[in-house]
């Protein structure tokens, strides 16, 4: 090491300079501020950064592999093909950075917080992400197979691109994020929550579901076959034209959902609430129900041909021009005209 790095590196405050290439692995860094820094190509594997400050640095082609960085924090920094992995960093912070071609797999990356970065074919399988946040951030072709995402806040974000692939997702945030078109093969969604986020035409297809919330989602054209789903909230959700053939669903809460056009036949229901579902123009043909809640739903035009209902209550259905065709409707709970009127009365004053 120079006599000029050794002295640049003895600085609590290391600014507008250039350690371009520098060997810096394993070397103790920890809680040292770098300013307008040029870190392209520099070798800091191994090394102590603990609540190191990054802000306005380039750090292209470096390579951080196997570094500390528990509380650092990245300001408005460039990182292209940086190399983060296996990298121990609980409690990194990172606003406004730009992540590029680079690999993040097999980092610890425990309540990691991301704010309005952009992330662009960066690999973060194996990754752990437990508790981390990601705000406003756009994650274009993100790799995230087999990363540990329990308790991730992903709000208001575009994941349209990002893989997720055998990645343990409970408990995940989704809150308002857009993940359309999107596949979660051999996921665990357990608990998560997808509170008016946009899921139109994404696949959950032969998924084992509990307690997911997709309260006020879109989720057109979705895909829910041979789903089993347990206690899941589908309350307010626009989901017309969607496949749930032959899924199996317990405890769900369907209440004022739009299912208008949907496929729902071979469908097994048990225990579910579906209070003034808009199912207009569906099919239910041979769909099952037991002691589910049909009260106020509109199945007009509808197709229920062959379809088993086993204590459902029909309080209050609309059924214009719907085809029940070889129903099989046994001990109904059919509407109640008190009941009805008393609904409908409109206070004078």
């Amino acid at each position: 090491m120079t006599t000029h790095l050794s002295e640049l590196l003895s600085r609590d405050v290391i600014e507008q300079c250039s350690m371009s290439g520098q060997a810096l692995a394993d070397l103790t860094l920890s809680r040292k501020i770098f300013r307008q820094v040029d870190l392209s190509k520099a070798d800091l594997s191994g090394a102590n950064l603990d609540e190191t400050q990054f802000i306005e640095c380039d750090l292209t082609d470096a390579n951080l592999s196997g570094a500390r960085l528990t509380d650092a924090q990245f300001i408005d920094c460039t990182c292209e093909r940086t190399l983060f992995e296996d990298i121990r960093a609980k409690g990194l912070a990172a606003q406004n950075c730009r992540f590029t071609r680079l690999s993040f797999n097999l980092a610890g990356l425990k309540k990691a917080k991301f704010d309005s970065c952009e992330f662009d074919a960066v690999s973060m399988r194996q990754a752990d992400l437990d508790e981390s946040t990601f705000y406003q951030s756009s994650l274009h072709q993100v790799d995230f197979t087999g990363a540990i995402m329990i308790r991730t806040m992903i709000a208001q974000t575009d994941l349209r691109t990002a893989t997720f692939n055998q990645t343990n997702m409970t408990r995940v945030y989704f809150v308002g994020s857009n993940l359309a078109g999107q596949s979660f093969k051999d996921c665990d969604l357990t608990l998560s929550l997808f509170y008016q986020a946009n899921l139109i035409g994404a696949d959950l297809s032969n998924q084992k579901l509990t307690q997911t919330q997709f309260s006020e989602a879109k989720l057109n054209n979705a895909i829910f076959e041979k789903v089993e789903g347990r206690y899941l909230a589908f309350i307010a959700c626009d989901m017309s034209e969607t496949n749930f053939k032959q899924a199996k669903l317990a405890g769900c809460n369907f209440s004022q959902a739009n299912l208008g056009r949907s496929d729902v036949s071979g469908v097994h229901f048990r225990e579910c609430v579906l209070i003034e579902l808009d199912a207009r123009n569906a099919s239910f043909a041979g769909s099952h129900f037991e002691h589910c809640n049909l009260s106020h739903s509109n199945t007009s035009y509808g197709d229920w041909r062959g379809a088993y209902l086993y204590r459902v209550n029909l309080h209050g259905m609309i059924q214009i021009d719907t085809v029940w065709d070889d129903v099989s409707n046994v001990i109904p709970i059919e509407t109640d005209a008190q009941l009805l009127r008393a609904e409908s009365w409109v206070s004078p004053v």
